[in-house]
C-alpha cells in the first residue's frame, strides 16, 4: 500500500508535467499559427476542398492546425502525467491502460490526420486537373459527373486506408461502404449518360 506521501509526490509531479506540457503546446500554437501565417498557407489551402470548409466552420488553416497541434500535447502530457501516478504507485494495470490510450488511440488519431489531409489536397490537385483538361464548356459539364465521383471515391480510400493505417479495424466499414459505393458508381453513370444523350438531342435539333 503506498503512503500518503508517495501518492502526494506522484500527483504533484503529474501536476508539473500537464503544467509544462500546458507551456509546450501553447508555444507550439502560437509559433505553428505564425509561421504557417506568414508562408500565406491559409490563402493556398483555400484552393482546396479542406481549406474552403474550414474557412466555412470559421477557422482559417493555421488556426486549425495550431488547435490541433496543442490538443494533441494537452492531451500527451495529461495522459503522461496519470501514467507517472499510476506506474510510481505500482498500478500495473491502468499504466498499462494509459500506455494503450496514448498509443492506439492517440497516435492512431494524429495518423489519420497526416494521412487524410494531404491525401484530400492530392485528390482535389488530381480532379482539378481532370476539369483542366477539357477545353470547351460542353466537355466541362460531361467530365463534371466522373470527376466529383472520383472525388468522392478517392476520399473514401484514404479515409478507410488511414483508419487501417491507425490500427482500427476496417473490415465493418469497408462492407458497410461497398453499396454506398455501387449506388454512387450507378449514380455517376445515370448522370453521364443523361448529359451525352441531352447534348445528343440539342445537337440533332440545332443541326
Amino acid at each position: 500500500m503506498s503512503s500518503f506521501y508517495d501518492i502526494l509526490f506522484s500527483v504533484v509531479i503529474a501536476v508539473i508535467i500537464i503544467l509544462v506540457g500546458y507551456l509546450i503546446g501553447r508555444l507550439m500554437k502560437y509559433l505553428i499559427e505564425a509561421s504557417l501565417k506568414r508562408t500565406g498557407f491559409d490563402n493556398w489551402l483555400k484552393k482546396f476542398t479542406i481549406g474552403r470548409a474550414l474557412d466555412k466552420a470559421g477557422y482559417s488553416a493555421s488556426e486549425f492546425f495550431a488547435l490541433v497541434t496543442s490538443w494533441f500535447l494537452y492531451a500527451f502530457f495529461i495522459l503522461l502525467g496519470f501514467e507517472y501516478i499510476f506506474i510510481n504507485l505500482n498500478l500495473g494495470y491502468f499504466s498499462s491502460l494509459i500506455l494503450t490510450i496514448m498509443k492506439v488511440y492517440l497516435w492512431g488519431l494524429a495518423k489519420v490526420i497526416i494521412i487524410v489531409i494531404p491525401g484530400f489536397i492530392l485528390v482535389d490537385s488530381f480532379v482539378g486537373y481532370i476539369y483542366s483538361t477539357s477545353e470547351i464548356r460542353e466537355e466541362e459539364i460531361i467530365l463534371s459527373p466522373i470527376a466529383e465521383y472520383l472525388r468522392i471515391l478517392l476520399y473514401i480510400v484514404i479515409v478507410i486506408f488511414a483508419l487501417d493505417r491507425s490500427g482500427m479495424e476496417v473490415q465493418v466499414l469497408e462492407s458497410a461502404m461497398s453499396p454506398i459505393i455501387w449506388g454512387l458508381t450507378a449514380v455517376m453513370i445515370i448522370v453521364s449518360v443523361s448529359i451525352i444523350i441531352s447534348r445528343m438531342f440539342k445537337s440533332n435539333k440545332s443541326s
